[in-house]
Protein backbone atom coordinates (compact mmCIF):
# COMPACT_ATOMS: atom_id res chain seq x y z
CA UNK A 1 0.00 0.00 0.00
CA UNK A 2 1.53 3.26 -1.11
CA UNK A 3 1.39 6.50 0.80
CA UNK A 4 -0.85 8.17 -1.79
CA UNK A 5 -3.08 5.14 -2.46
CA UNK A 6 -6.80 5.38 -1.84
CA UNK A 7 -6.60 2.42 0.58
CA UNK A 8 -4.18 4.36 2.79
CA UNK A 9 -6.59 7.28 3.12
CA UNK A 10 -9.52 4.92 3.73
CA UNK A 11 -7.59 3.15 6.50
CA UNK A 12 -6.58 6.50 8.00
CA UNK A 13 -10.20 7.74 7.98
CA UNK A 14 -11.40 4.48 9.55
CA UNK A 15 -8.77 4.85 12.27
CA UNK A 16 -9.85 8.42 13.04
CA UNK A 17 -13.52 7.37 13.21
CA UNK A 18 -12.66 4.46 15.53
CA UNK A 19 -10.59 6.78 17.73
CA UNK A 20 -13.50 9.23 18.00
CA UNK A 21 -15.87 6.39 18.94
CA UNK A 22 -13.51 5.27 21.70
CA UNK A 23 -13.20 8.83 23.02
CA UNK A 24 -17.00 9.22 23.01
CA UNK A 25 -17.39 5.98 24.97
CA UNK A 26 -14.81 7.21 27.48
CA UNK A 27 -16.60 10.55 27.77
CA UNK A 28 -13.39 12.25 26.57
CA UNK A 29 -11.94 11.55 30.03
CA UNK A 30 -8.55 10.05 29.31
CA UNK A 31 -6.71 11.06 32.47
CA UNK A 32 -5.07 8.13 34.17
CA UNK A 33 -5.80 7.77 37.88
CA UNK A 34 -3.22 5.54 39.47
CA UNK A 35 -3.70 4.00 42.93
CA UNK A 36 -0.13 4.34 44.23
CA UNK A 37 -0.80 7.42 46.38
CA UNK A 38 -4.05 5.99 47.72
CA UNK A 39 -2.30 2.73 48.64
CA UNK A 40 0.39 4.60 50.60
CA UNK A 41 -2.26 6.66 52.42
CA UNK A 42 -4.28 3.54 53.25
CA UNK A 43 -1.15 1.81 54.56
CA UNK A 44 -0.52 4.80 56.83
CA UNK A 45 -4.11 4.76 58.11
CA UNK A 46 -3.83 1.02 58.87
CA UNK A 47 -0.36 1.43 60.49
CA UNK A 48 1.26 -0.83 57.90
CA UNK A 49 4.07 1.47 56.77
CA UNK A 50 6.69 -0.37 58.83
CA UNK A 51 5.05 -3.81 58.76
CA UNK A 52 7.20 -6.57 57.30
CA UNK A 53 6.36 -10.01 56.04
CA UNK A 54 7.99 -13.34 56.83
CA UNK A 55 10.56 -12.75 54.09
CA UNK A 56 11.51 -9.31 55.46
CA UNK A 57 9.88 -7.36 52.64
CA UNK A 58 7.73 -4.45 53.74
CA UNK A 59 3.98 -4.62 53.20
CA UNK A 60 3.85 -1.30 51.26
CA UNK A 61 6.67 -2.44 48.97
CA UNK A 62 4.91 -5.71 48.20
CA UNK A 63 1.61 -3.89 47.63
CA UNK A 64 3.43 -1.50 45.27
CA UNK A 65 4.67 -4.52 43.34
CA UNK A 66 1.14 -5.89 43.09
CA UNK A 67 -0.01 -2.52 41.73
CA UNK A 68 2.75 -2.64 39.12
CA UNK A 69 1.74 -6.17 38.14
CA UNK A 70 -1.92 -5.11 37.93
CA UNK A 71 -0.96 -2.87 35.00
CA UNK A 72 -0.89 -6.08 32.93
CA UNK A 73 -4.60 -6.62 33.64
CA UNK A 74 -7.72 -4.61 32.77
CA UNK A 75 -8.49 -3.70 36.41
CA UNK A 76 -7.34 -0.09 35.99
CA UNK A 77 -10.10 0.40 33.41
CA UNK A 78 -12.75 -1.60 35.29
CA UNK A 79 -12.46 -0.61 38.96
CA UNK A 80 -12.02 2.62 40.94
CA UNK A 81 -8.71 3.56 42.54
CA UNK A 82 -9.70 2.70 46.16
CA UNK A 83 -10.66 -0.83 45.15
CA UNK A 84 -7.36 -1.47 43.37
CA UNK A 85 -5.32 0.01 46.24
CA UNK A 86 -7.20 -2.07 48.84
CA UNK A 87 -6.79 -5.24 46.76
CA UNK A 88 -3.02 -4.71 46.59
CA UNK A 89 -2.86 -4.12 50.35
CA UNK A 90 -5.08 -7.15 50.94
CA UNK A 91 -2.73 -9.40 48.97
CA UNK A 92 0.39 -7.94 50.62
CA UNK A 93 -1.04 -8.29 54.14
CA UNK A 94 -2.24 -11.81 53.45
CA UNK A 95 1.21 -12.77 52.15
CA UNK A 96 2.83 -11.24 55.25
CA UNK A 97 0.41 -13.03 57.58
CA UNK A 98 -0.71 -9.83 59.32
CA UNK A 99 -4.35 -9.84 60.48
CA UNK A 100 -6.48 -6.75 59.91
CA UNK A 101 -9.88 -5.85 61.40
CA UNK A 102 -12.56 -7.98 59.82
CA UNK A 103 -10.09 -10.60 58.53
CA UNK A 104 -10.31 -12.70 61.67
CA UNK A 105 -13.54 -14.22 62.98
CA UNK A 106 -15.38 -11.85 65.28
CA UNK A 107 -15.89 -12.79 68.90
CA UNK A 108 -19.46 -13.59 69.94
CA UNK A 109 -21.19 -10.97 72.02
CA UNK A 110 -22.67 -11.81 75.39
CA UNK A 111 -26.41 -11.35 75.73
CA UNK A 112 -27.42 -8.45 77.97
CA UNK A 113 -28.01 -9.25 81.63
CA UNK A 114 -31.64 -9.44 82.60
CA UNK A 115 -33.08 -6.69 84.74
CA UNK A 116 -34.28 -7.61 88.23
CA UNK A 117 -38.00 -7.21 88.76
CA UNK A 118 -38.94 -3.79 90.11
CA UNK A 119 -41.64 -2.87 92.57
CA UNK A 120 -44.43 -0.42 91.97
CA UNK A 121 -43.04 2.09 94.49
CA UNK A 122 -39.87 2.91 92.58
CA UNK A 123 -41.37 2.92 89.07
CA UNK A 124 -40.03 6.41 88.31
CA UNK A 125 -36.44 5.43 89.15
CA UNK A 126 -36.69 2.09 87.40
CA UNK A 127 -38.00 3.74 84.21
CA UNK A 128 -35.00 6.08 84.12
CA UNK A 129 -32.64 3.18 84.78
CA UNK A 130 -34.24 1.14 82.02
CA UNK A 131 -33.86 4.00 79.55
CA UNK A 132 -30.24 4.57 80.60
CA UNK A 133 -29.40 0.88 80.29
CA UNK A 134 -31.17 0.63 76.94
CA UNK A 135 -29.11 3.58 75.68
CA UNK A 136 -25.88 2.01 76.98
CA UNK A 137 -26.76 -1.30 75.36
CA UNK A 138 -27.48 0.42 72.05
CA UNK A 139 -24.13 2.25 72.18
CA UNK A 140 -22.32 -1.01 72.94
CA UNK A 141 -24.04 -2.74 70.01
CA UNK A 142 -23.13 0.15 67.69
CA UNK A 143 -19.52 0.03 68.86
CA UNK A 144 -19.44 -3.76 68.34
CA UNK A 145 -20.80 -3.37 64.80
CA UNK A 146 -18.14 -0.77 64.01
CA UNK A 147 -15.41 -3.07 65.38
CA UNK A 148 -16.71 -5.98 63.31
CA UNK A 149 -16.57 -3.98 60.05
CA UNK A 150 -13.89 -5.21 57.67
CA UNK A 151 -11.01 -2.79 57.19
CA UNK A 152 -11.76 -2.13 53.51
CA UNK A 153 -15.22 -0.75 54.37
CA UNK A 154 -13.33 2.22 55.82
CA UNK A 155 -12.37 3.08 52.23
CA UNK A 156 -15.85 2.36 50.73
CA UNK A 157 -14.74 -0.81 48.95
CA UNK A 158 -17.04 -3.78 48.35
CA UNK A 159 -15.79 -7.25 49.19
CA UNK A 160 -16.80 -8.65 45.79
CA UNK A 161 -14.83 -5.99 43.91
CA UNK A 162 -11.84 -6.42 46.22
CA UNK A 163 -11.80 -10.17 45.60
CA UNK A 164 -12.26 -9.69 41.84
CA UNK A 165 -9.26 -7.35 41.58
CA UNK A 166 -7.18 -9.65 43.79
CA UNK A 167 -8.16 -12.55 41.51
CA UNK A 168 -7.05 -10.66 38.41
CA UNK A 169 -3.68 -9.95 40.01
CA UNK A 170 -3.16 -13.48 41.31
CA UNK A 171 -3.93 -14.96 37.88
CA UNK A 172 -0.68 -13.40 36.71
CA UNK A 173 1.23 -15.74 39.02
CA UNK A 174 -0.35 -18.98 37.86
CA UNK A 175 1.84 -21.34 35.88
CA UNK A 176 0.66 -21.59 32.31
CA UNK A 177 1.23 -24.50 30.01
CA UNK A 178 4.03 -23.69 27.51
CA UNK A 179 1.99 -25.44 24.80
CA UNK A 180 -0.83 -22.96 25.41
CA UNK A 181 1.57 -20.02 25.06
CA UNK A 182 2.86 -21.48 21.79
CA UNK A 183 -0.70 -21.96 20.49
CA UNK A 184 -1.65 -18.39 21.40
CA UNK A 185 1.44 -17.04 19.66
CA UNK A 186 0.66 -19.07 16.53
CA UNK A 187 -2.92 -17.75 16.51
CA UNK A 188 -1.79 -14.15 16.93
CA UNK A 189 0.82 -14.43 14.18
CA UNK A 190 -1.44 -16.49 11.91
CA UNK A 191 -4.29 -13.98 11.93
CA UNK A 192 -7.93 -14.70 11.15
CA UNK A 193 -7.22 -17.77 9.03
CA UNK A 194 -5.29 -19.46 11.85
CA UNK A 195 -8.04 -18.62 14.36
CA UNK A 196 -10.76 -19.99 12.06
CA UNK A 197 -8.75 -23.17 11.48
CA UNK A 198 -8.23 -23.60 15.23
CA UNK A 199 -11.95 -23.07 15.95
CA UNK A 200 -12.95 -25.54 13.22
CA UNK A 201 -10.47 -28.09 14.58
CA UNK A 202 -11.69 -27.76 18.20
CA UNK A 203 -15.44 -27.53 17.66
Amino acid sequence: MGYFDETFYDAKDALVVAEMQILKRLGFDVRARLPYGAMVNYAQVLNLTNAKGKDGEGVPQRAWGYLNDALQTPVYALYPVPTIACAALHLAVRHAGIPLPGDRPSKPTDPPAEEPATTQTDSQVSREQQLRRALELRQQQQQQREEDQPWYKLFDVDQEDLEAVAGWIMRLYQQRDPKLDKTILELVVGGKKAVRAWVDEHS
